[in-house]
């Protein structure tokens, strides 16, 4: 099992991922600006997709969100739209790509 952090994909390819398994657990987290610092809720996100990619193979990854401010309204059974890693990681998969960096952690774990 392959553990990695990634905030963006350097080579995005688009795929439809189906999620077989979803859990996420809330959290208080807190922004601070200046003196002051405001409590909120942040959700940690576990998502198991399966997901075909440029050559047919299918591939089964976990993408774990940590410290979110919003939860994904992610359902099991059903399919989205996700983007993989084509050149250097198969297993490198966001369900939403991301241009610039973003204070959303993601970290994906290859399963084996």
């Amino acid at each position: 099992m392959q553990n990695q952090s990634n905030e963006y994909l350097n080579n995005p390819w688009e795929a439809t991922c189906f999620v077989f398994q979803y859990s996420y657990n809330s959290h208080p987290c807190y922004s601070c600006a200046s003196s002051n610092c405001n409590k909120s809720i942040c959700y940690d996100e576990k998502i198991e997709v399966s997901y075909s990619i440029f050559n047919g193979t299918e591939i089964q990854s976990t993408i774990m969100i940590k410290d979110n401010p919003t939860k994904h309204h992610i359902q099991v059974g059903y399919k989205y739209t996700c983007y993989y890693d084509r050149i250097i990681n198969l297993k490198s998969v966001q369900l939403d790509y991301m241009y610039s960096k973003s204070q959303t952690s993601i970290i994906i774990i290859d399963l084996v």
